[in-house]
């Protein structure tokens, strides 16, 4: 095993861990803002938006695994789209639309935290030497 190897597998381990715990993340926000865990938390729409963003999460993480070489476009696409939703419930928690307690800001800014960690880690990671048959199929490697 090469050196080039093993960054790469050392990213992909760092990333699916992140993508994971954003996936948890956004579990438990759901969990909560359901009112299995606690009285006065219930918002259904938060529920919903947190529960479907935690499987898209745990899809990305769970594609690391089955197409590695995918990692790095899956997790930029996944937490930006993640990113995207969150910073649209901030606006509803801010404009008093949405659940606003201390506790919702709190995880709000948590989750957006987590989120841009993962892009500037996504974004950084090093990518798969190109192939002839495009971005995400098969085919050999491009001479350099």
């Amino acid at each position: 095993m090469n050196i080039k190897t093993m960054i790469h597998m050392n990213e992909r381990a760092a990333m699916r861990t992140l993508l994971l715990v954003q996936a948890t993340t956004f579990l438990i926000g759901s969990v909560a803002h359901s009112g299995l865990l606690m009285a006065g938390y219930e918002h259904r729409q938060a529920s919903i938006v947190e529960a479907v963003l935690a499987l898209v999460l745990y899809a990305a993480a769970a594609m690391s695994w089955i197409k590695p070489a995918w990692t790095r476009s899956d997790a930029l696409a996944t937490q930006g789209v993640a990113l995207l939703g969150t910073l649209i419930g901030m606006f509803t928690l801010f404009a008093g639309t949405g659940p606003s307690t201390g506790a919702d800001i709190v995880y709000q800014l948590i989750v957006v935290a987590l989120l841009v960690s993962g892009l500037g880690l996504a974004n950084r990671m090093h990518g798969e030497p190109p192939t002839t048959a495009g971005r995400r199929g098969g085919g050999a490697p491009l001479a350099h």
